[in-house]
């Protein structure tokens, strides 16, 4: 695809390199997106897959609805949104890496993985068109140029039925501080932005969503910001998780080789060493967004009045601790992310690796690499099983 940002030299727009940067160790980024979904995310927004006016839409439908989620990863939502939404009919993921989908035996029987580019046209003989009543995406700001963004948005809303939803949830460079400032963090998001102006990416989605929405033909548009800040059960675990998806996408910058100031793994574990010291020593913020709209029934107008914001049914300035649940809302406690005995317990120490490790395999060509190492912190005890 064409460059579509004035050029920075230090990255080649002609060459075929991947925007996405988080794959190059599968096992680390399959544990890194199941933990953050378990172990921050659900505790953020008070426990709920999705908001409680777009769960109460799911199973109000009769014969049970068909959800499905773009982007899905290891489909760590659906099998979330199963449980708390047992009506629903189908659950679909879609994901352009299925590399990282579980064994189809270990999910539950109505949750179905696929893979695909939503980059590309949805294929016509899988007839998907006008079939969802939901339809959710999260985190796709390293994935997508800024042009893919509204297309892809106005293929995803073609998949919705009328009345149907379409859920994002989504973050941007914007959201991510540390106080008191972090030069070596400030360093490396330094960057990590010029590189994304660079490549074309859209560094601020959170922000474009709403207009994309209501380009799209969506009404009832709303959004919820949550901050890692906002609630101190959270802020250690916040901490962990942006130090790690930092750390894996900055490794994947030094092995495409295309940004001098994050040109090597060498220089990376250096500048992250301090990065981790300065995490440790001070505050962390991470601004996630849902933000969401309605496809209008047939013979209905796009404007109207919008959905009342979700924090005005639970409480997620409280995190866990507010979540006002109904009779029939037990099922909204989240579990906590178990493919890993604890908490992150699946990465290596980086200040202990950046010299090499006396245990490696001298064989192996991941030597020299090191993964990110968040503080030890005890796991949420609030459990589930799936």
């Amino acid at each position: 695809m064409a460059d579509t940002t004035a050029g920075s030299s230090n990255v080649d727009m002609n060459s075929a390199k991947p925007l996405y940067t988080l794959n190059h160790t599968n096992e680390v980024e399959t544990n890194r997106l199941d933990s953050n979904h378990y172990n921050l995310y659900l505790p953020m927004q008070g426990g709920h897959a999705v908001p409680p006016h777009i769960k109460a839409h799911l199973e109000s439908i009769k014969g049970g609805a068909r959800v499905i989620d773009v982007g899905t990863g290891t489909g760590c939502f659906l099998t979330t949104l199963a449980e708390q939404v047992p009506s629903t009919k189908q659950l679909d993921g879609f994901d352009p890496d299925t590399s990282k989908f579980p064994a189809a035996d270990t999910l539950p029987k109505n949750v179905r993985l696929m893979g695909g580019d939503a980059t590309q046209p949805f294929p016509e003989e899988m007839n998907m068109s006008g079939s969802y009543d939901l339809v959710h995406a999260r985190l796709q700001f390293f994935s997508w140029r800024k042009d893919e963004w509204p297309r892809v948005i106005q293929a995803m809303v073609a998949l919705l039925k009328p009345g149907g939803h379409l859920l994002w949830h989504e973050g941007g460079w914007h959201g991510w501080q540390t106080i008191p400032p972090s030069l070596a963090f400030d360093e490396y998001l330094g960057h990590e932005i010029k590189r994304t102006m660079a490549l074309g990416r859209e560094p601020i989605p959170a922000f474009k969503l709403p207009g994309w929405f209501k380009d799209a033909g969506l009404r009832d548009i709303n959004k919820e910001v949550f901050n890692v800040l906002q609630d101190e059960k959270i802020q250690r675990l916040g901490a962990d998780v942006l130090y790690t998806v930092c750390y894996q996408s900055a490794l994947g910058v030094a092995d495409q080789g295309d940004t001098p100031g994050l040109a090597t793994r060498e220089r990376v574990h250096e500048l992250f060493r301090q990065i981790k010291a300065d995490f440790d020593a001070g505050l962390v913020g991470q601004e996630f967004r849902w933000v969401w709209g309605r496809k209008p029934l047939v013979g209905e107008g796009v404007e109207g009045p919008p959905t009342p914001a979700a924090s005005s049914t639970y409480e997620v300035s409280a995190g866990m601790a507010g979540l006002r649940l109904g009779k029939d809302e037990a099922s909204a406690t989240p579990r906590t992310h178990k493919r890993k005995s604890s908490l992150f317990a699946w990465v290596k120490d980086a200040l202990a690796l950046n010299g090499g490790s006396k245990g490696k395999d001298a064989s192996s060509n991941k030597s020299a690499e090191a993964e990110p190492a968040p503080a030890a912190t005890a796991a949420p005890t609030t459990t589930t099983t799936a």
